[in-house]
């Protein structure tokens, strides 16, 4: 008789640096359910790190993968979810990466996925690649990482990454007035820390983040 796939729970941790009128935040931002190497079922926290946000599971029909959301119902005077309301259904094609270099990324778990993303966004919209990384002549409004403060209307000229041993390993985003870094870090092959530095190129300002991986 076959074993069944082991399930495992990972906590992704956030944490930010407080600035001028904004606090430090470090909170459990993430609850990953996983069957196996596959992620099953995913919980959004608040950054008051009690509050769900939105739950979202995943299930393969057919040939996609869906993606179902849930708005949590609460009891809010004694803080618990007493359930759960069907927000949407999203199904879409069951491809990971759509650009080559980027699909052959396999860490543990396959954490990455969501940083990942980014860069398979940029790289579909046709950059020019030079020794330098990737450029987009006259800019591109990609809309990306407004989490981190980049005003969703800033351009981006240049891009680049690192990949090695079948991870990435860095990568870096140049728009007009900021530049955002992000360093990751691995334990046997699972994902265990990224590393957020944004720097305003008008100043010497800099915020940082770090969002860490752990299983419970």
């Amino acid at each position: 008789m076959a074993c069944s796939q082991q399930n495992v729970v990972i906590l992704k941790k956030c944490f930010s640096e407080g600035q001028e009128s904004f606090p430090s935040k470090n909170y459990t931002c993430e609850k990953l359910f996983f069957n196996g190497q596959k992620l099953s079922y995913k919980i959004n926290y608040s950054s008051n790190g009690w509050q769900i946000v939105d739950s979202v599971s995943y299930q393969i029909e057919g040939s996609k993968l869906c993606a179902k959301s849930y708005q949590p119902l609460y009891d809010i005077e004694n803080r618990r979810v007493t359930g759960y309301q069907l927000n949407s259904v999203d199904c879409n094609p069951n491809e990971v990466l759509s650009n080559d270099r980027l699909s052959q990324i396999n860490d543990k778990f396959y954490l990455s996925r969501e940083y990942l993303a980014a860069l398979n966004f940029l790289l579909s919209k046709d950059p020019k690649q030079t020794d330098n990384g990737f450029l987009f002549d006259g800019g591109i409004i990609p809309s990306l990482f407004t989490q981190y403060g980049i005003p969703y209307d800033e351009p981006l000229s240049t891009f680049d990454f690192t990949i090695e041993d079948g991870v990435i390993k860095s990568d870096s985003f140049v728009y007009e007035n900021y530049v955002l870094k992000r360093e990751y870090e691995y334990k046997s092959r699972m994902l265990e820390e990224v590393k957020i530095v944004v720097t305003n190129r008008k100043g010497v300002e800099t915020s940082e983040y770090r969002e860490y991986f752990e299983i419970e």
